[in-house]
């Protein structure tokens, strides 16, 4: 009886290895396509804060100096470079993190521990679905943040170097000694918390034939880093917002480090039910790896303790780095090879059939749950940017909203481009000569659009207790738009723009439909300033009947001259509430018309107030970079 289906005979042998490369390129083009979903799957104002930063440091700004940052500088050089190319938004900023866990995942395949293709193929397989599909919703291990970076840092740690050398010294060569070692160097310049865990995964993998040649690759990681801070960086800023504001200044703010906060951190991911079942299978893997030491298991322990301080700063995206690295820690489970037969067979083509086809996107419910957490492609906020400020201005956005600055593609006015009770706190004792003068670097640049949310920060800190120089700035030089959040500079929103008239004073209708022989007039409004100024732009605010509408309409105006100005268009380009824009020749345009050429279905709103006075909503662009708003029309 023949004891397996793939290894009976040279042609079964064939079989294999052509049934083997065929499930591997599978497994590739899936595991592809569900990282091109990730790209624009959730975000987290920590992944936008790096991608901001990035940004800065591409347009001149000297990182620790000019532009105020908490995290290490390694973790910008993947936006740095991308940024060096063009302005991008988060998706282009994720490719680095996608092609690393390609990395990672070769490094698990290829690790000197699994003696077998099956054990690669199965093992490598069951972590890419753990890291693709259930880690990015839990942990935000999919996003450009500096967690998600070393913990894939750690899994090629792991999987080429520490654990060979606990469990099976003999594997261990040059190549991965030097490049572990270099990666460990590095895991400090992501964030200076990850020093213990880089000091104690070295000794816990530093063996004597390999002595000289692992302290040599620290020290030209660590030399690379520090040549990299000082490119891009300030040493001096470094040291006062990476060391002093987050050891000396935050902790009053944010948690109080103590034994007992780091403990009851530990303990609240072990029960965590997103994250116990991986914590379970690194303690089991802990005490696996603790058999293979003769004696004392002083390696265990350090790996141990390496993956326990970065417990230390709690659950969600914290721990990120420890439930990577517990990915890597069952290698140690499969150091010989598997004992084949048909039921292990059998089994092996199940798994793979299950994990391939829960990254498929088959089913209706996965490719849902992608899209309902699709990054916004715009915000309002993005729009009043488009609105009031043109790509080369500056504007600011407060207190921790900094995707506003990725999605409205606008660099900040201030260092502090995120604001918050400790750098005010800071800046009233700055050390080493650091010092970011938000409100200072506020008035010399005038951005012409700010958004303040005005956070009570915890629940504890009021905006007024930090934020007081920034919001006199408000009331002498800024006026408050659409009763939210958002702040126009005065002198570029005179009242006859329209943008003032409260909705309330106004009623909002529809005009006529649309449609052959029922032209829509266009009633243009006119103030003082408006009267005989050049427009070369028009938005037209549609409202458009479902299932009713389609066809070719024209837009036909008159400027002061009596000249007729036609622009044709189709009904299908129109979106309901929303201001479709024409572009026009530059002229003083004094009365105009919708006019159907088969087109039909939608109709114009128009703002009447209680006083008789009435336009259609319209949003006007002049030759001379002012907008007018029809008064209490939406002006988006």
């Amino acid at each position: 009886m023949r004891d397996s289906l793939f290894v009976a005979s040279p042609h079964r042998n064939r079989l294999a290895s052509l049934l083997g490369g065929l499930l591997l390129l599978v497994w590739l083009v899936l595991v592809v396509r569900y990282q091109y979903n990730l790209l624009n799957y959730l975000q987290y104002p920590d992944e936008s804060e790096t991608i901001v930063t990035a940004k800065m440091m591409a347009a001149g700004g000297t990182l620790y100096r000019d532009i105020f940052n908490h995290h290490g500088p390694l973790t910008f050089l993947p936006g740095l470079i991308i940024e060096k190319f063009g302005s991008f938004g988060v998706p282009v900023h994720r490719v680095p993190v996608a092609l690393l866990q390609l990395v990672a995942l070769a490094t698990i395949f290829f690790s000197p521990l699994l003696k077998d293709n099956l054990t690669r193929g199965l093992y490598t397989t069951v972590c890419s679905v753990i890291l693709l599909r259930l880690l990015p919703g839990f942990f935000y291990a999919h996003a450009y943040m500096y967690q998600a970076i070393a913990g894939l840092l750690i899994i090629m740690i792991l999987a080429q170097y520490t654990l060979p050398a606990i469990c099976m010294k003999e594997a261990l060569t040059y190549r991965p000694v030097a490049v572990a070692n270099l990666l460990i160097a590095s895991l400090p310049f992501l964030n200076i918390t990850f020093a213990p865990t880089a000091a104690l995964l070295f000794f816990a993998s530093l063996r004597r034939p390999f002595l000289r040649r692992s302290w040599l690759w620290l020290a030209i990681g660590a030399a690379l880093n520090i040549a990299f801070l000082g490119w891009v960086g300030s040493f001096r800023g470094y040291a006062a917002f990476h060391f002093y504001m987050n050891f000396e200044v935050l902790p009053a703010y944010n948690y109080a480090v103590d034994s007992m906060h780091l403990f009851t951190n530990i303990f609240k991911v072990a029960i965590n039910p997103r994250s116990w079942f991986l914590v379970a299978i690194a303690i089991v893997s802990m005490v696996w790896i603790a058999r293979q030491e003769r004696g004392f298991p002083w390696r265990t322990a350090l790996l141990a303790g390496a993956l326990l301080v970065i417990l230390t700063r709690g659950p969600s995206f914290y721990s990120t780095p420890f439930v990577d690295g517990a990915l890597a820690l069952p290698l140690v489970f499969f150091t010989r090879p598997l004992r084949r037969n048909r039921f292990v067979d059998v089994s092996a083509v199940a798994v793979f059939a299950v994990c391939l086809f829960s990254i498929s996107l088959i089913l209706p419910m996965d490719r849902k749950r992608l899209d309902a957490g699709n990054v916004p492609l715009t915000t309002e906020f993005s729009q009043l940017a488009d609105i009031f400020t043109s790509p080369g201005d500056k504007i600011i956005v407060y207190t921790v909203r900094n995707y506003e600055y990725v999605v409205a593609d606008r660099l900040p006015a201030s260092g502090n481009f995120f604001y918050f009770p400790w750098q005010e706190k800071y800046n009233e004792h700055p050390k080493l000569g650091v010092k970011i003068d938000t409100c200072d670097e506020i008035r010399k640049s005038r951005p012409k659009l700010m958004l303040i949310d005005k956070w009570t920060v915890w629940d504890l800190y009021s905006w007024a207790s930090y934020g007081g120089c920034v919001q006199d700035i408000i009331d002498a030089d800024y006026t408050r738009i659409l009763n939210g959040p958002y702040y126009v500079r005065k002198d570029i929103l005179p009242r006859d723009t329209g943008i003032y008239f409260p909705h309330g004073e106004y009623r909002l209708t529809n005009s006529e439909v649309l449609e052959k022989g029922n032209e829509i007039p266009l009633r243009i409004s006119s103030g003082s300033r408006f009267e005989r100024a050049t427009l070369k732009k028009i938005g037209i605010l549609f409202n458009v009947v479902d299932g009713q509408s389609g066809g070719i309409a024209e837009l036909r105006l008159k400027d002061s001259d009596g000249r007729e100005h036609i622009q044709r268009f189709s009904i299908s380009d129109v979106a309901n509430r929303q201001y479709r824009y024409f572009d026009l020749d530059p002229a003083v345009y004094t009365s105009g018309e919708i006019v159907s050429l088969g087109g039909s279905g939608v109709s114009t709103w128009e703002a009447h107030a209680k006083q008789g006075a009435s336009g259609t909503c319209v949003v006007y662009e002049y030759a001379w970079e002012q907008r007018k708003f029809a008064p209490g029309c939406p002006i988006l």
